[in-house]
This record gives structure tokens, sequence and C-alpha cells, in this order.
């Protein structure tokens, strides 16, 4: 058993001198009525020794009895390093305090002294009752297994402040669970809506959008058109598996030649509109029409037979700051993608337009 008068720890309250009167054991009643209403109480006399206890204390400190045992190997008052009990709860006497277990010094308590003595009686001589309430330390007792519901006072509304913080928590884990599948779903059903099933490549309503916001900021772009020639033959001759795998091998030979910002767009049927923000050179442009119409013209395999196909490409061009609406350029695209069909097909062309220049103005297509 700890001795009653242990020495050498500054670190926790210091011990009393010997008592000459030392109270006696709480009468049964009394004992009884603090365990049911205060189970983590401490009753300690003059000296700081335990003369009863709560069953709840004595459980959080791993003890069946905690009688005649010196508070001080028990318990630490946080900032009043080498006081004795005596001050200590003169000094506390009503007020809340801050403790912490000695051997456990992790968990942090809360408590409050109040001494017991009768109107003819000195404090000193009677004893003190100290009170303690696990605080913060309680939501991890709990779930270690350390404490339960039971050991806590009836009118301790902790617990069920606690069990609503879990519930709560709880709640909001699964609301942001529940966020995060939508969010999913939403982001997977966008993504849906905005690609080409086929090929893989984003459809007209990207383009729509891209076009808006490029026109609208003033940004710089280019935007080709490109149409695939004797596409229907491979369609009438091979069948439509053979023009879906052709139209694949173009979509991958597309991304190929392309930066990984520009935007592929398959426009419908045989046709694909690509746009290239802030690429608006001619001899980069021709360059890139070039590779396409090389890599497109090779032949291709199907399941054993050849599919040979062309392609055909009309270049409008937006300069930065340049105001150009979306259809516009559409048709202009358009317009020059005719001029290369015209022009014999497997060939691209740049759309000139149609307004007379001067030697301070530039036609947006001379770059």
């Amino acid at each position: 058993m700890i001795p009653v008068h242990p020495s050498g720890d500054d670190t926790a309250i210091a011990a009393d001198p010997l008592p000459k009167v030392r109270p006696t054991t709480l009468p049964v009643h009394l004992h009884q009525a603090l365990c049911q209403l205060m189970p983590f109480h401490l009753f300690v006399d003059q000296d700081g020794v335990v003369c009863d206890h709560g069953p709840s204390i004595a459980k959080l400190l791993g003890q069946s009895d905690l009688r005649q045992l010196h508070v001080q190997h028990l318990l630490r008052f946080e900032r009043e390093k080498g006081r004795s009990l005596a001050d200590i709860a003169q000094t506390a006497d009503g007020k809340a305090c801050r403790l912490r277990l000695v051997q456990q010094p992790n968990i942090a308590l809360r408590g409050i002294i109040a001494a017991l003595a009768a109107p003819d009686q000195a404090a000193a001589d009677a004893g003190w009752l100290l009170n303690l309430s696990c605080g913060p330390a309680m939501p991890d007792l709990l779930r270690q297994g350390t404490l339960t519901a039971a050991d806590f006072a009836p009118t301790d509304m902790a617990v069920e402040m606690l069990y609503l913080t879990e519930a709560k928590s709880a709640a909001i884990a699964a609301s942001m669970r529940l966020n995060r599948r939508l969010q999913g779903a939403k982001t997977e059903a966008e993504m849906l809506a905005s690609t080409d099933m086929l090929t893989g490549l984003q459809n007209r309503r990207v383009m729509d959008e891209t076009l808006a916001r490029f026109c609208q900021t003033g940004t710089a772009f280019s935007l080709i058109h490109l149409d695939l020639d004797y596409f229907k033959r491979v369609n009438d001759s091979l069948g439509h598996a053979a023009g879906d795998f052709v139209l694949q091998e173009v979509a991958n030979i597309i991304r190929r030649e392309l930066r990984s910002e520009d935007t592929i767009i398959r426009y419908g049927g045989d046709e694909f509109v690509l746009i290239l923000r802030n690429a608006v050179r001619r001899n980069e442009l021709s360059g890139i029409a070039n590779r396409l119409i090389v890599e497109i013209t090779k032949p291709m395999r199907y399941l054993g037979h050849v599919c040979q196909v062309s392609a055909s490409l009309g270049i409008a061009r937006a300069i930065a700051g340049q105001k150009v609406n979306p259809a516009q350029i559409l048709h202009d695209a358009d317009t020059a993608l005719y001029a290369a069909k015209h022009a014999g097909r497997g060939c691209f062309r740049f759309f000139q337009a149609r307004v007379p220049t001067t030697s301070n103005s530039k036609d947006r297509n001379t770059l």
C-alpha cells in the first residue's frame, strides 16, 4: 500500500503536518448518497489522506480501495506546485480547479473543493470534499472502455451531450460520404454529357462553351474543320463497324498530333472540329494540317480489309483582341473546308476574308 505520508515529490501538493484530530469515516448513509450523486468524489482529511471515495474515481485510477492513500499520490493540481492541500483548499474553496492523474498525466480533470465542517468547526479539522469530473478526457475514456455511462452521475448531462456530438459527427460523416457519391455521379454525368461515346472525344456542347469563352475574352485561337474524304465508301463496302473503326483511328491520330490543351470535337458523322488556343501562325498550322493529312491517308486495316480515307481541312483564325462571333468563325472554317474539297480533297485551305486591306491594316489570316 502507498504510505500515508509520501516524501520527495515537489511537483504535487505537500503533505500537511500530522493532525491531532482526524475525521472519522463518513456515515454509511452519507457515503451511499455521495456515491450516487457524486461517483467521482474524494473525501480527504486535513492531512490529504483519503477517508472516503466514490466508485468511479477508484475505477478511473484502477484501484478498488483508495482509503489511507495520500491524495498527492493520486492527483496533481495544476499551477499549485509545492502548496499544501490546506492552502489549495482555502484558495479554491467553492471554485473550479484543474487536476491531472499522477499515473496518467495525459488525463486532465476538473474539480471543486468544499470543506465539510460544522458551523462551530474549523475546515482544517473537518477535511475537504473534492468532487471531480472527466472534462475533455471523457470521450476518450468512454471510447477506450475505461468508463461507461453508468459510471457517471444520473444528472451529469455531459454523457448525453457526448452522445449527441457523436451522433452529429456520424450524421455529418454520412452526409459527406453521400455528397462525395453525388458529386462523383454528377461529374460522371457531366463527362458523359460532354463526351462522344464512340471516339471518346468531346462533343458539340464543349465546342459551343469553348468558342463562347474564347470569343468573349478575346483569346487568340484557330479553328480547324476536318472532314474525311471517301468515308462513305468504307461504310458502303465494309459496313458501319468498319466505319466506326476508322473514326476511332482518326480520333487517335488527332490526339497524337495535337497538344493536350487543345480541344478536339467530333462535330458529327465524319467531321471533326479542332480548337487550338494561342496557335494562329500560318506556318505552325500548315505543319499540323499536313501531318494530319499524311497520317489519316495511311491505310488502316480492319479484320483483314484495307480502309483508305483521306482528309480535307478548313482553317480559320481569331487574332488576340479581335471581336469574333462563334457562329461566324465556324462559318469561316466551313468556307475554307469547301475550298479544300473543291481543290481536289486531301488538302487544307485557310479562310480568306473578302474585305479590302490597306497598308495600315491586316487581315486576320495574313500572319
